[in-house]
């Protein structure tokens, strides 16, 4: 899993494209907030899944929950 500072993510808006930004960050890599428990992500990511009958590829867990702090620059 990789882990970015929130002031090094701060860098990388600056320097990096919209697209690599969002890809890396955003859809690519494992949910921060299940940093410490990786089973328990996947269990979950199969209940979501299941129960909205969608396929684990199109599931993603987003915003400070994938990263690690909030994407509001007011935090």
């Amino acid at each position: 899993m990789y882990v970015i500072s929130k002031s090094d993510f701060e860098r990388e808006i600056k320097s990096k494209s919209l697209a690599y930004i969002t890809n890396r960050y955003l859809f690519d890599n494992f949910p921060y907030c299940f940093k410490d428990n990786p089973d328990l992500y996947y269990e979950f990511r199969e209940n979501i899944c299941d129960n909205f009958n969608i396929h684990p590829k199109n599931f993603c867990v987003g915003g400070s929950g994938k990263i690690g702090f909030s994407l509001n620059s007011n935090n």
